[in-house]
C-alpha cells in the first residue's frame, strides 16, 4: 500500500468483501466461508452472536472479525448502545469495525463505538454510487459505505443478471460489498422468498438449503459473478482500507 489510497481509488476500484451474519446457522456460515475462500478473497465478518465456525476462521486470519451490533428496539443485545456493543463484543473482542444491524445511527452509538475502541464503521449504504471513498466522521471513527448488498439490490428491484452492471463495478471508487449467510444459502431473489423460510435462519443446515434454494436467479449467483470480476484487482479488508484512508488521509481527531 504505498499509493495514497485517494490515489489507488481515483485509478481504479478498491475492492472488499464483507457479511453480515444475521444470526444464520453456522452451515450457512460455513457455506458462504467456503465460497468466498475459492476466490483467495479474505472477507470482514460482522457478527451477531457467537460462532465457534467465524472463531476458527479468525483465529486462522481467513476472516477479519467486526461486530453488527442490534441498537433496535427488542434487540437479544440489550438496551442501551453501550450494553449493545459490549456484548457483541464479546462474540468478537479483537472486533476494529462494526456495523449496525438495519444501519441504526446516532449521536450516542458513534460516540459509544469510540470509546470503546472501534477505528471504522461501514454503516452507509450508497448503491452502486461511482468514486465512493472513506468519511471521516466528527467521532474519529472512520466511515466505509457500501456499494453493493444483496437485500438492498432486491428492494431497489435491480436484475439479478450480472452484465448490465459490470461496468459499474468497474469504476474507480470504493466499492465495498456486503452478503447474508442465509440469503447466499438460499440464493435468495427476494423479500417474499426470504420471508417464506426466515423461520430457517438459525437452524438451516448444507442438505435442507440445497432442497430449497432459489433454482434462478438471485443473490448467491450475483454475488459469485462479483467476486469473479474482482479478480486481478485490488481487494482488502475493510480494517487494512480504514488504516490506509488514516494513514494517507486527515482523519479528525476524536473528541475528549
Amino acid at each position: 500500500m504505498r499509493d495514497s489510497l485517494a490515489e489507488a481509488l481515483a485509478a481504479g476500484p478498491v475492492f472488499a468483501v464483507s457479511c453480515d451474519v444475521d444470526w444464520a446457522s453456522e452451515d450457512c456460515i460455513a457455506l458462504l466461508l467456503d465460497s468466498i475462500a475459492g476466490f483467495g478473497i479474505v472477507p470482514t465478518v460482522f457478527a451477531t452472536h457467537a460462532s465457534p465456525v467465524l472463531a476458527a476462521a479468525a483465529a486462522a486470519g481467513t476472516i477479519e472479525a467486526a461486530i453488527h451490533p442490534n441498537f433496535l428496539a427488542g434487540s437479544s443485545h440489550g438496551t442501551a448502545p453501550e450494553e449493545v456493543i459490549d456484548t457483541v463484543l464479546g462474540f468478537a473482542p479483537r472486533a476494529r469495525g462494526s456495523r449496525s444491524h438495519a444501519y441504526s445511527d446516532s449521536t450516542r452509538i458513534a460516540t459509544a463505538l469510540a470509546a470503546r475502541g472501534i477505528a471504522y464503521d461501514s454503516s452507509p449504504v450508497c448503491p452502486l454510487q461511482a468514486r465512493l471513498e472513506p468519511l471521516f466522521h466528527w467521532s474519529g471513527i472512520v466511515r466505509l459505505p457500501v456499494f453493493w448488498e444483496d437485500d438492498v439490490h432486491w428492494l431497489r428491484q435491480e436484475s439479478w443478471d450480472f452484465e448490465p452492471y459490470r461496468q459499474a463495478f468497474a469504476t474507480p471508487g470504493l466499492k465495498i460489498v456486503d452478503v447474508h449467510p442465509f440469503f447466499f444459502a438460499l440464493n435468495a431473489p427476494g423479500a417474499a422468498f426470504y420471508e417464506s423460510h426466515k423461520h430457517r435462519i438459525k437452524t438451516l443446515d448444507r442438505a435442507t438449503a440445497a432442497s430449497v434454494r432459489h433454482p434462478g436467479p438471485g443473490c448467491a449467483e450475483f454475488f459469485l459473478r462479483i467476486c469473479d470480476a474482482m479478480q486481478g484487482a485490488v481487494i482488502r479488508t475493510l480494517g487494512e482500507i480504514c488504516d490506509w484512508a488514516t494513514v494517507s488521509g486527515s482523519a479528525p481527531t476524536p473528541p475528549g
